[in-house]
């Protein structure tokens, strides 16, 4: 007994996870090219911003996101910037030189080299595959609901 009333379900599931792993894609892209294009200056850590948010035991947890400042050569000026990417443990120190990568078109446009959050990309990239995998097993194999009930996952026919 085929299911072919799951299909659609699969279906979109595969399309979700088609869209996942584009996104993990898109943003690996775009990372390396603006990795490349950018100009590198030094910079330095000025502060910190720091959130505080509760965990599940209703304690106050702490994270950190460094305020760097760097020379951009193009304008002759010094430019202040947030990342966006905040973290448990402080992982530089006030005063730290560190290298930043920023666009020459819009300065403002800047990052801690190395400092890239991969969690999302990876994140999206796996659970995409196994997601596409479940779903294209489906629509080659057919789901057989007696060969599950019956402890059998694929049985050729």
């Amino acid at each position: 007994m085929r299911s072919k009333a799951l299909t659609p379900l699969f279906i979109f599931l595969s399309l979700v996870a088609l869209g996942m792993i584009g996104y993990a894609l898109y943003d690996v892209i775009a990372y390396f090219n603006f990795k490349n294009k950018a100009l590198i200056s030094e910079g330095t850590i000025i502060d910190f911003d720091v959130n505080i948010s509760k965990d599940k035991k209703n304690r106050e947890v702490l994270s950190y996101a460094p305020i760097f400042s760097y020379y951009v050569k193009e304008s002759d000026r010094i430019l202040k910037k947030k990342s966006p990417n905040y973290k448990k443990e402080k992982t530089y120190k006030k005063g730290d030189k560190v290298s930043i990568l920023y666009k020459k078109e819009d300065p403002r446009h800047a990052m801690i080299e190395g400092n890239h959050d991969w969690r999302i990309p990876i994140f999206l990239m796996i659970f995409g595959l196994i997601a596409l995998y479940f779903s294209s097993f489906h629509m080659i194999h057919g789901f057989h609901f007696d060969r599950y009930y019956n402890g059998h996952w694929f049985d050729p026919d």
